[in-house]
């Protein structure tokens, strides 16, 4: 239902339709990539509590499901536009801290 109606620009519903299913399933991947897109494609901007809500949902979205593309797409713009663009071993060293991994090149780290 979340998607739906994301897609049909009801922020507000979508929002809180993501929100009440995160309670019930906190580990699902889809579920935090979707309350993620939901708040930055509704304008959350750098630094602001929604902006942070976002981030910590597209991270959560990569780490429980490191596959998931457009969770990996988002959060790498997010990264963008907090200023966190670095060369590809840094985004490397980065992707696999988010998933839990160690990175055995420490000079990316």
């Amino acid at each position: 239902m979340g998607l739906v109606q994301a897609e049909s620009y009801q922020s507000a519903e979508a929002l809180t339709t993501t929100r009440a299913a995160l309670q019930d399933h906190p580990n699902d991947a889809q579920l935090n990539f979707l309350l993620a897109r939901i708040l930055i494609d509704d304008g959350a901007g750098l630094g602001s509590p929604k902006f942070g809500e976002a981030t910590r949902a597209a991270e959560a979205a990569v780490r429980i499901k490191p596959d998931l593309l457009s969770a990996r797409d988002l959060l790498a713009k997010i990264d963008d536009v907090r200023g966190d663009s670095c060369p590809l071993p840094e985004i490397g060293g980065r992707l696999f801290r988010v998933i839990g991994l160690v990175f055995p090149y420490q000079a990316w780290s």
